[in-house]
């Protein structure tokens, strides 16, 4: 498997490099073009077809991870089209999943390949509002979003049956619902073809949240220096709802200990525990052991929301002798933009680019086709890294979905001996070294690269000849 997988990913890097992308094709009758991502969705892997006259006789080819460029072998259309030169070809992407971009054309020229004009993914429909969560007295909701023209011929269907026909690039009406969850499809036409996107919101009188604090020495809005505290979330919702966030922001000063809801990086101040809840009663708890503080106590934010609606927010104090005179920490409140890959399995991989950065390409090896992936990359700064680089990776792939993780990075050349990459397997506390193999070397850098198993957090750090201290790789 481990053979299959660096055999896979030594096509993606090798393929379309820039300085060989027209190398070796004066023989060949190829169309090549590239595509520009949109709104953090990368094309990479996305099918690109091309065709002549008749849109029915096509051929397709993939969109490279490297500079998302692709090449289509005209020759391989079936039956075959037998162009003259200065014959129109066309290209397209149309993809289920709701992106397009093109069509563009180019007029053969003889010359082994051309090149298309460069295309623009875009999505067909975006749903501005509303979100999954919707608190209102009235069983109804805003439906606010926009579409790409050419796909503006617009209905919304429920129970099976479309309604509201409209024409345009926004769209902006109530829609009667019930109280409870509600699921829509909207659809959008160009009189030849369609796309879809399901919604599914839910609508809410009220809520009550109760958060309870056990502990020794505790009580609801205290927690003594150093104890361990089990903390527990009742929410009382006003309708039953199904498939939704609830998620829990808890200071990264807290230790968690124990809980069946996953957890993430967030902030520099705040991890967050994310539950899949469904029901109107809802019940969640789990086991932190809170810092240590010196004399004067502490106040932490503890914040609820259900999907992106806040729920409630506590401020908690830590203290070692007395609560008054407390220090209060606030809530760094932080969206992290992930990019969007519309599909990857397990030989098309997730590639994720950093441009400028030292740790140059991530490759995600799902067990499994996955739709909609989502990841994003990000230095720690933790206030103790002292000399180590420590990185995490926020993903919406389930770490039992993850077959490897390919990590490239680049050092100086004069920096590049004794070089160690840890893979963190719970919080920062328990890790294990991976194996790095050189790569190669361009210019100033050396290029190194390893293959780790699922995780969400690395480090990596150099170790000075026979002295045994860590130093820095990047500054």
């Amino acid at each position: 498997m481990g053979s299959r997988i660096k055999m896979v990913f030594g096509l993606v890097i090798c393929f379309f490099l820039a300085a060989a992308w027209f190398s070796c094709l004066a023989e060949a009758s190829l169309a090549c073009g590239q595509v520009n991502s949109t709104a953090g969705i990368e094309p990479q892997w996305m099918k690109v077809k091309i065709y002549g006259i008749d849109k029915n006789k096509f051929t397709t080819c993939s969109v490279s991870p490297a500079e998302n460029k692709f090449c289509c072998d005209i020759e391989a259309i079936y039956p075959p089209l037998n162009l003259p030169v200065g014959s129109q070809m066309n290209g397209e992407i149309f993809n289920e999943e709701g992106y397009f971009a093109g069509p563009v054309s180019l007029y053969t020229s003889g010359e082994g390949y051309d090149v298309f004009p460069l295309m623009n993914l875009k999505k067909a429909i975006v749903i501005n509002s509303p979100g999954r969560v919707i608190f209102s007295n009235e069983p109804k909701l805003l439906l606010n979003a926009s579409f790409k023209s050419p796909f503006t011929n617009i209905s919304i269907e429920r129970n099976g049956q479309r309604e509201f026909p409209y024409t345009g690039e926004e769209l902006q009406r109530y829609i009667n619902g019930s109280f409870g969850m509600n699921y829509f499809k909207i659809i959008a036409g160009d009189g030849q073809r369609e796309f879809s996107e399901t919604s599914s919101v839910a609508i809410l009188k009220n809520f009550v949240l109760d958060r309870l604090i056990e502990c020794e020495k505790c009580n609801n809005k205290l927690i003594k220096s150093g104890k361990e505290a089990v903390i527990r979330m009742n929410v009382l919702l006003s309708h039953e709802v199904k498939g939704l966030e609830l998620r829990e922001y808890v200071p990264i000063e807290f230790e968690i200990l124990e809980t069946d809801g996953q957890i993430k990086e967030y902030s520099q101040t705040h991890k967050v525990i994310v539950w899949n809840v469904s029901g109107k009663n809802i019940g969640q708890s789990y086991r932190v052991l809170a810092p240590k503080v010196s004399f004067f106590p502490r106040k932490y934010v503890f914040r609820a929301e259900l999907e992106n609606v806040l729920l409630r927010e506590d401020k908690i104090t830590v203290s070692r002798f007395f609560s008054f005179w407390s220090f209060d920490e606030g809530i760094e409140l932080k969206q992290k933009v992930k990019k969007v890959y519309s599909r990857i399995s397990p030989s098309s991989p997730l590639v994720y680019k950093l441009k400028g950065r030292e740790i140059t390409r991530i490759a995600v090896f799902p067990k499994k086709i996955i739709n909609g992936a989502e990841f994003v990359a990000e230095e720690y700064e933790e206030e103790n890294a002292g000399d180590v680089n420590y990185y995490s990776f926020d993903t919406n792939i389930a770490t039992e979905d993850i077959e490897k993780i390919f990590v490239e990075f680049k050092v100086p050349k004069n920096n590049s001996g004794n070089l160690s990459l840890y893979v963190f397997e719970n919080g920062w506390e328990e890790w294990d070294s991976s194996k790095i193999e050189f790569s190669r070397e361009e210019g100033e850098y050396a290029y190194y690269q390893a293959y780790i198993p699922a995780t969400k957090k690395i480090a990596l750090a150099g170790e000075e000849e026979g002295s045994g201290n860590f130093l820095r790789i990047f500054n």
